[in-house]
């Protein structure tokens, strides 16, 4: 929604399709790749962490626990703020479809 607005520089998607010349779709499997790399490797350090002893572990499970949290909870105040789906958000929560327009592409300079 940032593209539709305007607002094309301020994340992930939109930076890799100018820095790496990808498509919105290209751009999108690309962000889905990396952040199941990064699952994995969160989920693969959990298990494999030692104990730091009763005391200390009880904190780092729950900001382990936190951690886990923290992609649902984003994507739940993204429905909740204007800022991402505007008016449309509960049509977009309910329906997952999400409108997009092309980003116009501006040929990469050689001092880019």
């Amino acid at each position: 929604m940032e593209l539709n607005s305007g607002l094309e520089g301020n994340n992930f998607i939109t930076v890799l399709m100018r820095t790496q010349n990808l498509s919105i779709q290209e751009a999108c499997d690309y962000v889905g790749r990396h952040y199941k790399q990064l699952m994995d490797d969160f989920l693969a350090a959990k298990a494999s962490l030692r104990s730091f002893g009763p005391e200390v572990d009880v904190d780092v499970k729950r900001y382990i626990e936190a951690c886990q949290h923290w992609p649902a909870g984003n994507l739940v105040w993204s429905f909740e703020t204007p800022r991402y789906f505007g008016a449309r958000r509960d049509h977009i929560r309910s329906t997952r479809v999400v409108p997009l327009k092309p980003l116009e592409r501006e040929p990469l300079k050689e001092d880019d």
